[in-house]
């Protein structure tokens, strides 16, 4: 669709269950179903790290459901959640709750900086045909077997739920009584 200032509105939709809603001018978007249960856009949270982290710690999780919590934070699936937990060194199934004061910075550093440099990225390679995306300048998501940017172990690919997950075993070790 193409905008009047020229700009085109793109979606894209693979497992065809989303929807597009066209409110009128001055419209509540909250009476759009499911609108007003979302969370703040992940790159753009009004949240500091202290009520980041009184917000996450609310909550028993495991660090990847809760940045998938589109209630928590809208906008993070998989891939920017593989990121972003490699980025703070976590592993996704700790818990939050267990997560010590300098690894909660991390995961809140990790959160913004992750969310920033793939706007970046979109916006400075937007795909030329609608469905590419882009990942390049992702550092685990899609990289089984390829070393670790960090510590050279390679990255593995395991499940978490129906999702795969991407991870370095090393850098993101598994919290203790769990094997991965």
């Amino acid at each position: 669709l193409v905008l009047d200032n020229g700009k085109d509105l793109r979606y894209r939709d693979d497992k065809r269950m989303g929807k597009v809603y066209v409110p009128d001018e001055g419209e509540d978007t909250s009476s759009v179903h499911g609108f007003d249960e979302l969370g703040p856009e992940a790159g753009n949270f009004p949240w500091n790290g202290r009520e980041f982290a009184e917000r996450a710690r609310a909550t028993r999780r495991e660090v990847r459901n809760l940045l998938q919590d589109q209630r928590f934070l809208a906008g993070i699936g998989n891939a920017y959640a593989d990121e972003i937990l490699w980025e703070a060194r976590l592993h996704p199934k700790r818990r939050v709750v267990t997560l010590s004061e300098e690894e909660m910075a991390r995961f809140y550093h990790a959160l913004k900086d992750v969310i920033a440099r793939g706007v970046l990225q979109v916006e400075e390679h937007l795909p030329p045909e609608l469905g590419t995306k882009i990942r390049d300048h992702m550092k685990v998501r899609g990289h089984k077997g390829k070393p670790c940017p960090r510590c050279g172990t390679p990255i593995i690919k395991t499940r978490h739920g129906l999702d795969d997950m991407y991870l370095c075993p090393r850098c993101q070790p598994p919290p203790k009584g769990q094997i991965r």
